[in-house]
């Protein structure tokens, strides 16, 4: 069983309920849409082309985003507020979690996984005009994690599909 990243991510790492205190507006939430630091990586842009990829290039995929997160969700953990902390641990574990599937998974395919994934350079460095402007790389991180783990989720549901069902 496969479990829903997307839903437990946004459980665990929601923003705060008044997102535009913490993100310092508009402009400032399109900038980190557009600025997550696996931004590079080639990924579909939508079902269609997600389904033309191989298995070996969904379980890249995965993996390369799974591995992005390590250092991110270690600075969460420790730069986080309080009252996330321990969502972000638990966040912390489950990718521990899926990571050890991956890799089981291409072992078992007889897969190497590439070991390059985009490299995490410290949280965004953004002088927002509120007060509370602090928070905002712990809110772009969160809003990166959020997007990311909607990928990993959907990669795995058609991973899954192919390799249990093979009419995917």
């Amino acid at each position: 069983m496969i479990p829903r990243t997307h839903v437990q991510s946004r459980e665990r790492c929601e923003p705060p309920k008044r997102d535009h205190q913490y993100s310092g507006g508009r402009k400032l939430i399109i900038k980190a849409m557009n600025n997550c630091h696996t931004s590079t990586l080639n990924t579909p842009e939508d079902k269609e082309q997600t389904l033309q990829l191989q298995h070996e290039d969904l379980l890249s995929l995965i993996n390369k985003l799974l591995r992005s997160w390590s250092e991110p969700l270690q600075y969460l953990s420790m730069g986080a507020p309080n009252n996330l902390v321990q969502k972000v641990k638990e966040a912390e574990e489950h990718t521990r979690i899926l990571q050890g599937g991956i890799d089981r998974i291409s072992g078992r395919m007889l897969t190497d996984l590439e070991d390059i994934y985009p490299e995490w350079f410290g949280p965004v460095d953004v002088t927002a005009p509120q007060g509370d402007s602090y928070m905002f790389p712990v809110y772009h991180l969160l809003h990166c994690f959020r997007r990311d783990s909607h990928k990993i989720d959907s990669y795995l549901k058609i991973l899954r599909c192919r390799l249990i069902h093979a009419n995917c």
